[in-house]
Protein backbone atom coordinates (compact mmCIF):
# COMPACT_ATOMS: atom_id res chain seq x y z
CA UNK A 1 0.00 0.00 0.00
CA UNK A 2 0.82 3.64 -0.92
CA UNK A 3 1.90 5.70 2.92
CA UNK A 4 0.84 8.90 2.70
CA UNK A 5 4.32 10.73 2.10
CA UNK A 6 4.22 8.34 -0.89
CA UNK A 7 1.47 9.73 -2.63
CA UNK A 8 2.21 13.01 -1.85
CA UNK A 9 5.30 12.10 -3.65
CA UNK A 10 3.62 10.90 -6.61
CA UNK A 11 1.22 14.05 -6.70
CA UNK A 12 3.91 16.28 -6.75
CA UNK A 13 5.80 14.10 -9.61
CA UNK A 14 2.36 14.07 -11.64
CA UNK A 15 2.03 17.93 -11.12
CA UNK A 16 5.86 19.04 -11.86
CA UNK A 17 5.57 16.62 -15.36
CA UNK A 18 2.47 18.39 -16.34
CA UNK A 19 3.95 21.71 -15.60
CA UNK A 20 6.87 21.03 -17.43
CA UNK A 21 4.85 19.56 -20.48
CA UNK A 22 2.87 23.22 -19.97
CA UNK A 23 6.24 25.10 -20.26
CA UNK A 24 7.62 23.24 -23.36
CA UNK A 25 4.29 23.59 -25.32
CA UNK A 26 4.75 27.13 -24.42
CA UNK A 27 8.08 27.72 -25.59
CA UNK A 28 8.37 25.13 -28.36
CA UNK A 29 4.63 26.05 -29.79
CA UNK A 30 5.99 26.77 -33.32
CA UNK A 31 8.47 24.10 -33.84
CA UNK A 32 5.35 21.97 -32.72
CA UNK A 33 2.22 23.73 -34.89
CA UNK A 34 4.25 24.53 -38.03
CA UNK A 35 6.51 22.29 -39.77
CA UNK A 36 8.12 24.29 -42.88
CA UNK A 37 10.75 23.43 -44.98
CA UNK A 38 13.83 25.27 -45.64
CA UNK A 39 14.60 25.74 -49.44
CA UNK A 40 17.35 27.55 -50.49
CA UNK A 41 17.84 30.88 -51.89
CA UNK A 42 18.90 29.40 -55.38
CA UNK A 43 16.13 26.32 -55.31
CA UNK A 44 14.65 25.82 -58.92
CA UNK A 45 10.76 25.30 -58.69
CA UNK A 46 9.64 22.78 -61.53
CA UNK A 47 5.89 22.92 -62.26
CA UNK A 48 3.98 22.10 -65.20
CA UNK A 49 1.69 25.19 -64.94
CA UNK A 50 3.70 28.67 -66.21
CA UNK A 51 4.40 31.16 -62.85
CA UNK A 52 6.74 33.65 -61.90
CA UNK A 53 8.56 34.10 -58.59
CA UNK A 54 8.04 37.15 -56.43
CA UNK A 55 9.30 38.53 -53.24
CA UNK A 56 6.33 40.67 -52.01
CA UNK A 57 7.71 43.74 -50.38
CA UNK A 58 7.43 43.63 -46.26
CA UNK A 59 9.49 46.48 -45.41
CA UNK A 60 11.98 44.94 -42.97
CA UNK A 61 15.34 43.94 -44.27
CA UNK A 62 15.89 40.93 -42.45
CA UNK A 63 12.34 39.46 -43.48
CA UNK A 64 11.54 37.86 -47.17
CA UNK A 65 7.90 36.96 -48.37
CA UNK A 66 8.73 34.72 -51.18
CA UNK A 67 5.52 33.76 -53.34
CA UNK A 68 5.26 31.56 -57.04
CA UNK A 69 2.28 33.36 -59.16
CA UNK A 70 0.64 30.96 -60.85
CA UNK A 71 -1.25 31.85 -64.79
CA UNK A 72 -3.59 30.19 -66.64
CA UNK A 73 -2.75 28.77 -70.06
CA UNK A 74 -5.56 29.83 -71.39
CA UNK A 75 -5.60 33.62 -71.47
CA UNK A 76 -4.46 36.73 -69.21
CA UNK A 77 -6.93 36.40 -66.10
CA UNK A 78 -9.03 38.88 -64.58
CA UNK A 79 -9.52 36.43 -61.71
CA UNK A 80 -7.09 35.40 -59.53
CA UNK A 81 -6.71 33.14 -56.07
CA UNK A 82 -4.93 34.27 -52.79
CA UNK A 83 -3.96 30.82 -51.43
CA UNK A 84 -2.88 30.08 -47.81
CA UNK A 85 -1.50 26.52 -47.40
CA UNK A 86 -0.91 24.18 -44.11
CA UNK A 87 1.18 23.81 -42.08
CA UNK A 88 3.81 21.08 -43.49
CA UNK A 89 6.15 21.36 -46.19
CA UNK A 90 6.61 24.95 -48.65
CA UNK A 91 5.98 25.59 -52.05
CA UNK A 92 7.98 22.87 -53.70
CA UNK A 93 5.02 20.84 -52.97
CA UNK A 94 1.87 23.30 -52.47
CA UNK A 95 2.55 24.26 -55.73
CA UNK A 96 1.55 21.13 -57.29
CA UNK A 97 -2.01 21.80 -56.39
CA UNK A 98 -2.30 25.40 -58.97
CA UNK A 99 -3.69 23.18 -61.85
CA UNK A 100 -6.92 22.81 -59.46
CA UNK A 101 -7.55 26.55 -60.11
CA UNK A 102 -5.66 27.31 -63.38
CA UNK A 103 -7.90 24.90 -65.06
CA UNK A 104 -10.53 26.92 -64.75
CA UNK A 105 -9.34 30.49 -66.05
CA UNK A 106 -7.80 31.51 -62.62
CA UNK A 107 -4.52 32.99 -61.29
CA UNK A 108 -3.16 31.80 -58.56
CA UNK A 109 -1.11 33.82 -55.64
CA UNK A 110 0.92 31.36 -53.26
CA UNK A 111 2.66 32.79 -50.56
CA UNK A 112 5.12 30.89 -47.97
CA UNK A 113 4.71 31.73 -44.17
CA UNK A 114 7.99 32.92 -42.68
CA UNK A 115 10.50 29.95 -42.24
CA UNK A 116 8.76 28.13 -44.91
CA UNK A 117 10.71 27.78 -48.11
CA UNK A 118 12.84 30.64 -49.35
CA UNK A 119 10.99 33.17 -46.69
CA UNK A 120 12.33 34.11 -43.76
CA UNK A 121 11.65 36.31 -40.63
CA UNK A 122 10.22 35.62 -37.01
CA UNK A 123 7.04 33.80 -37.21
CA UNK A 124 4.21 35.16 -34.83
CA UNK A 125 0.14 35.37 -35.76
CA UNK A 126 0.61 39.16 -35.89
CA UNK A 127 3.30 39.02 -38.47
CA UNK A 128 1.08 36.08 -40.64
CA UNK A 129 -1.91 38.56 -40.68
CA UNK A 130 0.62 41.65 -41.87
CA UNK A 131 1.98 39.16 -44.59
CA UNK A 132 -1.39 38.22 -45.71
CA UNK A 133 -2.55 41.35 -45.72
CA UNK A 134 0.89 42.60 -47.84
CA UNK A 135 -0.09 40.18 -50.35
CA UNK A 136 -3.75 40.60 -50.81
CA UNK A 137 -2.29 44.46 -51.51
CA UNK A 138 0.24 42.97 -54.30
CA UNK A 139 -2.70 41.25 -56.11
CA UNK A 140 -4.77 44.60 -55.99
CA UNK A 141 -2.07 46.35 -58.19
CA UNK A 142 -2.97 43.75 -60.47
CA UNK A 143 -6.67 42.49 -60.26
CA UNK A 144 -9.83 44.18 -59.28
CA UNK A 145 -10.66 43.44 -55.54
CA UNK A 146 -13.80 42.42 -56.32
CA UNK A 147 -12.26 39.20 -58.45
CA UNK A 148 -10.03 37.91 -55.92
CA UNK A 149 -11.11 35.20 -54.38
CA UNK A 150 -9.47 34.01 -51.11
CA UNK A 151 -8.93 30.54 -50.24
CA UNK A 152 -7.68 29.00 -46.95
CA UNK A 153 -6.27 25.13 -46.48
CA UNK A 154 -6.00 23.56 -42.93
CA UNK A 155 -4.13 25.89 -40.80
CA UNK A 156 -4.20 28.78 -43.22
CA UNK A 157 -7.92 28.93 -42.56
CA UNK A 158 -7.57 31.32 -39.94
CA UNK A 159 -4.88 33.68 -41.94
CA UNK A 160 -7.90 33.59 -45.01
CA UNK A 161 -10.74 33.80 -42.30
CA UNK A 162 -8.89 37.05 -41.10
CA UNK A 163 -7.82 38.95 -44.47
CA UNK A 164 -11.57 38.42 -45.86
CA UNK A 165 -12.66 40.13 -42.95
CA UNK A 166 -10.19 43.34 -43.23
CA UNK A 167 -10.57 43.16 -47.00
CA UNK A 168 -13.85 42.70 -49.83
CA UNK A 169 -13.12 40.09 -52.28
CA UNK A 170 -14.97 38.14 -54.06
CA UNK A 171 -15.42 34.95 -51.94
CA UNK A 172 -13.63 32.51 -49.13
CA UNK A 173 -13.16 29.58 -49.47
CA UNK A 174 -11.68 27.46 -46.41
CA UNK A 175 -10.56 23.44 -46.94
CA UNK A 176 -10.99 21.38 -43.45
CA UNK A 177 -10.82 24.23 -41.54
CA UNK A 178 -11.09 24.73 -37.40
CA UNK A 179 -13.31 26.26 -35.45
CA UNK A 180 -10.71 28.59 -33.73
CA UNK A 181 -6.85 27.44 -32.69
CA UNK A 182 -7.66 26.98 -29.16
CA UNK A 183 -10.66 24.80 -29.57
CA UNK A 184 -8.52 22.53 -31.61
CA UNK A 185 -5.53 22.06 -29.65
CA UNK A 186 -8.12 21.33 -26.52
CA UNK A 187 -9.75 18.61 -29.06
CA UNK A 188 -6.06 16.73 -29.20
CA UNK A 189 -4.45 17.68 -25.62
CA UNK A 190 -7.47 18.31 -23.53
CA UNK A 191 -5.75 17.82 -19.84
CA UNK A 192 -3.75 21.18 -20.85
CA UNK A 193 -4.96 24.79 -20.59
CA UNK A 194 -4.53 25.82 -24.32
CA UNK A 195 -6.29 29.29 -23.50
CA UNK A 196 -3.34 30.36 -21.23
CA UNK A 197 -0.63 28.13 -23.72
CA UNK A 198 -1.29 29.45 -27.09
CA UNK A 199 0.13 32.28 -28.70
CA UNK A 200 -2.02 31.80 -31.61
CA UNK A 201 -5.81 31.57 -31.47
CA UNK A 202 -6.35 32.11 -35.19
CA UNK A 203 -10.03 32.47 -33.83
CA UNK A 204 -12.34 32.20 -37.36
CA UNK A 205 -15.32 32.02 -35.69
CA UNK A 206 -14.64 35.67 -34.46
CA UNK A 207 -13.40 37.42 -37.79
CA UNK A 208 -15.99 35.14 -39.99
CA UNK A 209 -18.52 37.76 -38.58
CA UNK A 210 -16.83 40.14 -39.95
CA UNK A 211 -16.78 38.67 -43.43
CA UNK A 212 -19.42 40.20 -46.34
CA UNK A 213 -18.10 38.33 -49.44
CA UNK A 214 -20.25 34.27 -49.96
CA UNK A 215 -18.04 32.07 -47.26
CA UNK A 216 -17.91 28.54 -48.59
CA UNK A 217 -16.67 25.15 -46.60
CA UNK A 218 -15.14 22.25 -47.64
CA UNK A 219 -14.75 18.71 -45.02
CA UNK A 220 -14.23 15.54 -45.13
CA UNK A 221 -16.38 13.31 -42.72
CA UNK A 222 -13.33 11.17 -41.86
CA UNK A 223 -10.69 14.34 -40.94
CA UNK A 224 -9.11 13.24 -37.74
CA UNK A 225 -6.80 16.23 -37.98
CA UNK A 226 -8.73 18.58 -37.52
CA UNK A 227 -12.23 16.63 -37.37
CA UNK A 228 -15.46 17.16 -39.37
CA UNK A 229 -17.09 18.47 -36.34
CA UNK A 230 -15.11 21.97 -36.00
CA UNK A 231 -16.49 23.07 -39.91
CA UNK A 232 -20.07 22.04 -39.33
CA UNK A 233 -19.77 24.54 -35.87
CA UNK A 234 -17.68 26.88 -38.18
CA UNK A 235 -20.53 26.68 -40.72
CA UNK A 236 -23.43 27.67 -38.24
CA UNK A 237 -21.72 30.33 -37.10
CA UNK A 238 -22.40 32.34 -39.72
CA UNK A 239 -26.66 32.98 -41.50
CA UNK A 240 -25.89 31.89 -44.77
CA UNK A 241 -23.56 28.96 -45.19
CA UNK A 242 -22.58 26.71 -47.73
CA UNK A 243 -21.17 23.69 -46.52
CA UNK A 244 -19.61 21.28 -48.37
CA UNK A 245 -19.59 17.20 -46.99
CA UNK A 246 -17.22 15.05 -48.76
CA UNK A 247 -18.34 11.45 -47.78
CA UNK A 248 -15.07 9.75 -46.87
CA UNK A 249 -12.80 12.27 -47.11
CA UNK A 250 -9.62 12.85 -44.93
CA UNK A 251 -7.70 16.04 -43.70
CA UNK A 252 -5.24 15.52 -46.72
CA UNK A 253 -7.25 14.10 -50.01
CA UNK A 254 -10.24 15.99 -50.42
CA UNK A 255 -9.42 17.32 -53.98
CA UNK A 256 -9.29 13.53 -55.40
CA UNK A 257 -12.69 13.33 -54.92
CA UNK A 258 -14.75 13.77 -58.59
CA UNK A 259 -17.52 15.77 -55.90
CA UNK A 260 -14.52 18.46 -54.63
CA UNK A 261 -13.67 18.81 -58.06
CA UNK A 262 -17.10 19.20 -59.25
CA UNK A 263 -18.55 21.32 -56.45
CA UNK A 264 -15.19 23.59 -56.65
CA UNK A 265 -15.73 24.12 -60.36
CA UNK A 266 -19.40 25.41 -59.81
CA UNK A 267 -18.12 27.98 -56.91
CA UNK A 268 -15.54 29.71 -59.20
CA UNK A 269 -17.62 29.83 -62.08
Amino acid sequence: MFSFKKMTYFFAFIFIFYLIICILLYIFQERIFFLPQYLEDDYIFRYSDSFEEIYIENNNKDDKLHALWFKNKQKKSEKVILYFHGNGGSLDSWGSISNNFTKLGYDILMIDYRTYGKSRGKLSEKKLFNDAKLSFQFLKNHYQEQNMTIYGRSIGTGIATYLASETKPKRLILETPYYNFHSLVTHHAPILPAFLLLRYSFSSNKYLKKVSCPVYIFHGTEDKTIPYKFGKQLANAIPAQNFITIEYGNHNNLSSYPYYQQKLKEILD
